[in-house]
Order: structure tokens, then C-alpha cells, then sequence
């Protein structure tokens, strides 16, 4: 029994998933503003607001597994809630995709981030020739 709990807690232990969002935690990529801007607004639907917008590319290579995080705050700038939500289809080099987020809940503002994404350096539909 003492092996199993122990192979157990190094499982558990070995099992890194990274960065967790949360209030001072918003990015797992830094680097995201050098390759993206934001440009969102918020829209009351009753007591749910909606988040849309572009995430832009700045970049010449497409983007995918695209992730945005997007984060509910009270006055204080406290977390209320918040949401990872993928960016369907990514985002093509020097393009722009759209993005919508509901049932998030009133607060007083809301912060968008890149959460995390995967440059595409070739495009595997394209088979090189020679």
C-alpha cells in the first residue's frame, strides 16, 4: 500500500501543467504583445456580458492553438471570473480572427489576454516540390 501512495505522489508530483491563470497570472507566452493586439468591447445581455472583438496578428506567420483568456475584475481589480476559450481556426500571418465570449458576469471591467500559441513556420498542405 505505502509503494502505491508513493508511486502515486510521484505521478502526481512528475505531472507539470504549467502556469494557472489567475489575477497576476494572465499569460503563459509574455512575449504575446509583440505578436498580437486586442481590440474588444463588452455588450450587457440582462445580468451576462458578452466579450467580441479581433485578436490581430502583427506577425507575418499564422498562428494556431490560439488561447485567450479573458478575466472579470471588481473594483480592486480582484478576479470575479474568468474564461480560456480557443480562437477557432487560429489566426493567419498579418490577418485578424474574431472572438466572442459570453455569459461572463457583470463586474467592473474585463482584461483580455493571450493565454498561449504555437507559431506555424511551414504549412503542411503545401508539399515542397522539386
Amino acid at each position: 500500500m505505502r509503494f502505491a501512495i508513493l508511486m502515486l505522489t510521484l505521478f502526481v508530483s512528475g505531472c507539470s501543467v504549467g502556469p494557472m491563470p489567475s489575477a497576476s497570472t494572465t499569460t503563459a507566452h509574455p512575449e504575446w504583445q509583440h505578436y498580437f493586439k486586442l481590440v474588444y468591447d463588452v455588450r450587457s445581455q440582462g445580468n451576462a456580458r458578452t466579450v467580441s472583438g479581433y485578436i490581430v496578428n502583427d506577425y507575418g506567420v499564422a498562428m494556431r492553438g490560439v488561447q485567450l483568456l479573458v478575466q472579470a475584475l471588481d473594483p480592486s481589480e480582484n478576479l470575479v471570473a474568468q474564461r480560456l476559450v480557443w480562437v477557432p481556426g487560429g489566426v493567419p500571418g498579418f490577418g485578424r480572427s474574431f472572438f466572442q465570449i459570453g455569459g461572463l458576469p457583470a463586474a467592473e471591467k474585463y482584461r483580455v489576454t493571450v493565454w498561449s500559441f504555437e507559431r506555424v513556420e511551414t504549412d503542411s498542405r503545401w508539399p515542397l516540390r522539386w
